[in-house]
């Protein structure tokens, strides 16, 4: 998560991160570099392929994600 490669981390993970595990990842995002993690679930990649099934980009969820975290982070 460097400059040139940019400060977005996607973290694929079989289940729902716990408190845990957000919190660090909200530390990531308070420190200077404003480093961005998302948690994507197998659900979320399920929902990926149904969004593909139906046509669309699967990467709008991505887009959510990334929006909802900047939501949360306000």
């Amino acid at each position: 998560m460097t400059e040139p490669m940019g400060r977005l981390a996607i973290m694929v993970c079989s289940k729902t991160p716990n408190e845990a595990a957000r919190t660090k990842r909200n530390t990531g995002f308070s420190s200077p570099e404003k480093r961005v993690i998302l948690f994507v679930t197998k659900e979320n990649l399920k929902e990926m392929l149904f969004i593909k099934e139906r046509g669309d980009d699967p990467a709008d969820l991505i887009v959510d994600l990334v929006e909802w975290f900047y939501l949360q982070h306000e």
